[in-house]
């Protein structure tokens, strides 16, 4: 019987040492606490296409581009300076625009013309003091071209679509 109490007492002091070691409140392996997800912060994107002088004369000119959603949009330039901005994307973005040219079929051609390019394409994001222009370019000139060069402009500018893109990074 003795032998018995002895087993008996044995038992309890192991549950009870193993119930003191599962209630310590050190605990080696916490549970990682998910992470608090920083809000985004928004940029606006600005597309534009300066004066192209008389370039609409010779060719119609279209600008396709990506909007805050992704999608591509294509607009006809009716006249030029021409500007669109795109509200409230979420970086990282990468904004494009393509200008496409295609060659007029009544023209009437004078001496010379005046044909401007470039473009403007740039990010900004807001901020309690109004928006900052943090990245972007901006690039406009003009030439005059001979009525014996415009064939060939035409040609080129026909074939070879003009692409512009920017990145937009994570922004904090």
């Amino acid at each position: 019987m003795k032998k018995n109490a002895t087993y008996f007492s044995l038992a309890i002091i192991t549950m009870a040492c193993a119930i003191l070691v599962s209630c310590n409140s050190n605990n080696s392996n916490p549970e990682p606490e998910p992470p608090v997800p920083t809000p985004a912060v928004k940029a606006d994107v600005e597309y534009g296409i300066p004066d192209l002088y008389e370039l609409h004369l010779l060719a119609d000119v279209s600008i396709t581009y990506i909007d805050a959603t992704g999608k591509l949009l294509t607009e006809n330039l009716a006249s030029t300076p021409w500007s669109k901005e795109i509200k409230g994307i979420t970086p990282p973005f990468t904004a494009k625009m393509t200008l496409t040219f295609k060659r007029k079929t009544d023209i009437k051609y004078n001496k010379s013309y005046k044909i401007g390019s470039g473009y403007s394409l740039l990010y900004k994001r807001g901020s309690d003091k109004g928006y900052s222009i943090l990245n972007g370019s901006a690039i406009s000139s003009f030439l005059s071209i001979s009525s014996q060069k415009i064939e060939a402009m035409l040609t080129k500018l026909e074939a070879t679509p003009k692409t512009y893109t920017l990145a937009v990074p994570i922004l904090k």
